[in-house]
């Protein structure tokens, strides 16, 4: 009867030992197990996991995984180039372009290190360094034309040249970042409108004076006749006298003024009488006031007009 009852206490105890999920780390045999192998030791006993908990541990790690991944990739700026780095779209325009027109410092740089195409224009004739210029985004400018040699002079479809469009959207710094790497500054466009023209005909002060200091041709003419003087002339943005003074000393001709001279009298905006009579006798003119006040006076309308239409 004793040791029945021990086979059967360690039998059973065997049973509740495998439903339990606890098992003897000693090797065991087929035979059933004496009370003394039977004894379960805790500090060598492993923990058999069932299935379903094993599974549900691997999916939350795949899925703290995957959001860790799809994080940080969108706070990764270092894309794999691959394919053709000067592909374009319906448009003609590269990944260059759009680069420059967005701002991307990093990507416009991998892409020149790549070997792209600088001086790619679209089907307009803009290329990435007009797009550069005409955003402001100077970083990448340079960028063209350090690194990719970019043409400073490249024209566009209507003859502007990036430093005609940084003058006439007023961005001094853009202008003397372009006349550091040898952008011409006596450059016309297809209307015959030189830089030193556009400026002051838009009344960027800065600008203009920027381009006389580097010694701009002056005596250029669009191709309508307008010169300098008449831009200068009629802007109300910028002081007249000032600028008329810089013509005189820089040998400018008058001569090619004296048509509409004759017909205006004289700017009203030259506020100096003696700087007016100066002005007048070098366009051949006898400089009479009195003549000249009545002319002005008489014409005030049509320089409301020409102002008007020279602004616009």
């Amino acid at each position: 009867m004793t040791i029945d009852s021990k086979v059967k206490r360690s039998q059973s105890m065997w049973m509740l030992d495998r439903q339990n999920t606890w098992f003897p780390t000693s090797s065991a045999t087929s035979s059933p197990p004496s009370r003394a192998s039977s004894d379960i030791n805790i500090s060598n006993a492993c923990y058999r996991e069932s299935t379903k908990n094993i599974i549900r541990k691997f999916r939350k790690r795949d899925r703290k995984e995957r959001k860790v991944t799809s994080w940080s990739s969108r706070f990764t700026c270092a894309p794999c180039l691959c394919g053709d780095v000067d592909a374009v779209d319906s448009q003609g325009r590269s990944l260059l372009f759009y680069a420059a027109r967005y701002g991307q410092v990093d990507t416009a740089q991998q892409l020149v290190d790549a070997g792209c195409v600088v001086d790619q224009a679209d089907f307009l004739g803009i290329t990435p360094l007009h797009e550069a210029v005409d955003k402001g985004q100077l970083e990448i400018a340079e960028i063209f034309l350090r690194d990719g040699k970019a043409d400073v002079n490249v024209t566009g479809c209507n003859g502007e040249t990036p430093l005609m469009i940084a003058v006439t959207q007023g961005h001094t710094d853009a202008v003397k970042l372009l006349h550091k790497y040898g952008a011409d500054i006596n450059v016309r466009d297809m209307t015959g409108c030189s830089p030193i023209y556009r400026a002051l005909q838009r009344g960027w002060e800065e600008l203009a004076d920027f381009l006389l200091d580097n010694k701009c041709d002056v005596n250029t003419t669009t191709a309508n006749g307008m010169t300098c003087f008449f831009a200068a002339a009629h802007s109300n943005k910028i002081n007249v006298d000032h600028f008329t003074k810089r013509f005189l000393k820089t040998g400018y001709d008058f001569k090619k003024d004296s048509e509409w001279l004759e017909t205006e009298g004289c700017p009203v905006t030259i506020k100096d009488s003696r700087l007016h009579r100066k002005v007048l006798m070098k366009a051949g003119q006898d400089g009479s006031s009195k003549r000249n006040s009545l002319l002005s006076s008489g014409k005030r309308k049509i320089m409301k007009t020409l102002r008007s239409i020279s602004t616009s």
